[in-house]
């Protein structure tokens, strides 16, 4: 009986621990998607800004820059190792809104795995 205590102690134990790790990449999935919602609606945007449009730019932390823009046909891309490369708006925002499709559909795998894992819990 002890033994049987023990056993289901652990699982238990561990099946937490899984519960939290699920539940942080959960998180970390959401707030991306959440991100990439956001670029979707400023690439939309982009539309309606003009040449010479002057915009206030973040840089970070709450500091801005004015600037003024030059090109709106086109965004640079980071595609990895610091290396960017220029595409049309509606290039960038066709990939953007694969990722964030994908980025959904990963999102609701996970839930469906956290679900069955507090399913198994109850049992």
């Amino acid at each position: 009986m002890p033994q049987e205590k023990n056993k289901q102690a652990a699982e238990t134990a561990i099946t937490n621990e899984e519960l939290q790790q699920m539940q942080q990449q959960l998180n970390l999935v959401r707030q991306e998607y959440s991100e990439m919602h956001s670029l979707q609606e400023s690439l939309s945007r982009l539309s309606e800004i003009k040449k010479d449009d002057e915009l206030l730019i973040s840089i970070g932390r709450g500091i801005f820059v004015n600037a003024s823009v030059q090109n709106t046909d086109d965004v640079l891309v980071d595609v990895g190792s610091s290396v960017v490369v220029k595409k049309k708006i509606n290039a960038a925002r066709k990939m953007i809104e694969q990722e964030t499709s994908q980025l959904k559909l990963y999102a609701e795998e996970l839930e469906k795995q956290f679900n069955m894992l507090i399913l198994r819990m109850k049992h």
